[in-house]
């Protein structure tokens, strides 16, 4: 199993497979946070994409390994694409609230189980 910690703080203001008021299911947790609140790396691995994208100021994609991905929206880093980062790692800054995608294989994953954070 995956080592896994949030890699922000705040209050949880969507969680996995919430609906939003416009019928669209959440595929990960969305946290109130500030601009410039650090983000921290949720897990070991390297950076596969950092960058705008789409309609999202910032976009980060960190690659754990066998399967593993953990995707941040609304984060700046400065790290470049293949950066080895550690668990626990500042990797940069909220743009605003940060929505944390933890996927396996392409399949969204419960972050608040990985974490330890809620019990099974």
């Amino acid at each position: 199993l995956l080592s896994w910690q949030l890699p922000v703080q705040g209050r949880v203001t969507t969680g996995l497979y919430e609906v939003s008021e416009h019928g669209v299911r959440s595929r990960g947790i969305t946290f109130d946070s500030y601009r410039g609140a650090p983000v921290l790396a949720p897990a070991a691995g390297r950076v596969a994409f950092a960058g705008p994208f789409r309609r999202r100021e910032g976009v980060l994609i960190l690659d754990h390994g066998g399967g593993w991905m953990t995707l941040l929206t609304e984060v700046r880093t400065t790290l470049p694409v293949g950066t080895a980062v550690t668990a626990g790692m500042p990797i940069g800054r909220a743009l605003g609230d940060v929505t944390v995608e933890l996927s396996r294989n392409g399949t969204p994953q419960p972050a608040a189980l990985i974490a330890r954070s809620s019990p099974l």
